[in-house]
């Protein structure tokens, strides 16, 4: 959830390394189930955003970077840590799932991260990385975001009970959207990517 998900970002070895070490630290996150380690991957992504900012970044970018500052507080609130294994409000596994959507959008990274190493040479694997990205972009940014986040009843009633004054429902809810709408922004720029590749 940092600037490399941007499509099209330039090449930035040291930041390209450090955003697929979070990646895959959110993927075993996912796995693990643990809350000790699902702390430490939310506070490492939101703190990344947060140091990041002294870089000169495009609109995007730095809407990007406030709203998962705001997602990181979302998931940090509603995760505790009990006998090291991840225990969520009610034991609601449905609420689980939300949490590690969120962590999940992480994943599409490792391949845009590692598509920009590909020399052109290489077409085709340039663009099996690049399609697998797209799809892999899709899965976890739009359709899983939108089933067991944006649509899921339970999600808006773990936000309300978790911000109960108004303010922090604000916060919380232009996290949750601003995140949704700005994957689909970025969605819509690899669709014409891709639509203008295919057109030659």
């Amino acid at each position: 959830m940092t600037q490399i998900d941007r499509p099209y970002a330039p090449i930035d070895p040291w930041s390209d390394a450090q955003q697929i070490a979070i990646s895959t630290y959110s993927m075993f996150c996912i796995m693990s189930k643990s809350a000790k380690h699902l702390h430490i991957c939310t506070n490492l992504i939101g703190l990344t955003c947060l140091i990041d900012f002294r870089k000169r970044r495009s609109i995007d970018i730095v809407f990007h970077h406030v709203i998962t500052i705001l997602m990181s507080t979302f998931v940090h609130k509603n995760v505790q840590i009990k006998n090291q294994i991840v225990s969520v409000y009610h034991q609601d596994q449905n609420i689980y799932d939300i949490i590690r959507t969120i962590l999940a959008i992480e994943i599409p990274t490792i391949l845009l991260a590692f598509e920009k190493y590909i020399p052109e040479e290489q077409a085709k694997v340039k663009v099996a990385v690049q399609s697998a990205f797209a799809l892999s972009f899709f899965y976890y940014r739009i359709y899983r975001y939108i089933r067991y986040v944006i649509l899921d009843k339970e999600a808006k009633q773990l936000i309300d009970k978790t911000a109960p004054r108004p303010i922090d429902r604000v916060h919380i809810y232009c996290g949750v959207y601003g995140m949704f709408l700005l994957n689909i922004y970025w969605f819509s720029m690899i669709v014409r990517k891709g639509l203008k590749i295919l057109t030659g």
